[in-house]
């Protein structure tokens, strides 16, 4: 089967998981599966997004593809390079493989008993449930998951009256190609790791988190912000999206964290494709198109381990 014939399965059996809309007329409607009708259509209209990057070692490829993970429906089927990028790869890594449950189940486990305990006595358990509310989020879909998870629910679903649905990430789709096409599915981080990184280690850096969440959903912040990577992401501004990523306006012992723990990512991810590709195969990964900025950057980490990189979404091709 044709990789494009695999990729309209794909498209049409996209199954949405996320949080459950309250069944109100002013609520913005719930995200839906591709109409098998449209996507011949859309398949021949669908045009490159976001930033790839072809990484020559050892006389053979790989690719680095930036990501988002809240989008809208009609960019889910990637453009004609980056499917091609796609058929010559034998692996495909994502930073989590999420259809893994043993993954799902170290993301989603509970809060400890005594945090759960002092967060609702702060008050901030009660002020996740009202800012859920005007959004239209039924938190009770979610299940048991950390309260800073349920907050970060909310923000990343600000935009759905705009059509910017987590339903619609980028990630899962080559996620669905990958076990469509017999290719291996490689997770480039360990679940451990994303879940101190999400919830943090105390009960203190959660309620920082959920606190944070808050604010910037209040002050509109987290839409702006939202809409903002996302249209850069739509027209695969390069220059912009380096801009953003090197600009913070947090405090500056906040910057520094989220700096630090961003280099550490991206030098554990940066091993684990080299390994691959140096073991002989072709790596396609994609990861948030944030990973892949600045001089710690992906692309920038492999050229520092003896890669030629060539820059191939946007268009024009510049080598680091």
């Amino acid at each position: 089967m044709k990789l494009m014939t695999i990729l309209a399965s794909c498209a049409v059996s996209f199954m949405v998981m996320g949080t459950a809309v309250a069944a109100e007329k002013a609520c913005p409607p719930e995200a839906t599966k591709l109409e098998i009708g449209n996507l011949k259509e859309a398949l021949k209209n669908s045009h490159n997004r976001g930033f790839l990057w072809k990484i020559t070692k050892d006389g053979h490829a790989s690719w680095l593809y930036g990501t988002i993970h809240v989008a809208q429906q009609s960019w889910l089927l990637p453009g004609p390079d980056v499917l091609r990028a796609v058929a010559q790869s034998q692996v495909v890594g994502l930073e989590l493989d999420l259809s893994d449950p043993v993954t799902v189940r170290i993301l989603r486990a509970a809060d400890k008993p005594e945090t759960t305990a002092w967060l609702v006595k702060t008050g901030r358990q009660k002020a996740v449930a009202e800012i859920a509310q005007p959004l239209c989020l039924s938190l009770a879909a979610l299940g048991n998951v950390p309260l800073v998870t349920q907050a970060e629910t909310l923000s990343s679903n600000v935009g759905r009256g705009l059509g910017y649905y987590p339903e619609y990430a980028i990630d899962p789709v080559f996620a669905g190609l990958a076990r469509s096409t017999h290719r291996k599915l490689v997770p480039l981080e360990e679940a451990a790791t994303q879940r101190v990184i999400l919830v943090g280690r105390t009960k203190e850096e959660e309620a920082r988190k959920i606190d944070a969440n808050l604010k910037d959903i209040a002050s509109g912040k987290a839409l702006s912000g939202l809409v903002e990577i996302a249209t850069m992401w739509d027209k695969s501004d390069l220059p912009a999206m380096e801009k953003y990523a090197t600009e913070c306006d947090s405090a500056a012992d906040v910057c520094a964290q989220d700096e630090a723990v961003m280099v550490s990512r991206n030098t554990h991810m940066a091993q684990k494709i080299a390994d691959m590709h140096d073991a002989g195969l072709r790596v396609f990964a994609a990861v948030g198109s944030l990973h892949m900025m600045g001089p710690n950057g992906l692309p920038a980490l492999m050229k520092k381990q003896g890669f030629t990189v060539e820059q191939s979404v946007p268009a024009v091709k510049t080598s680091l």
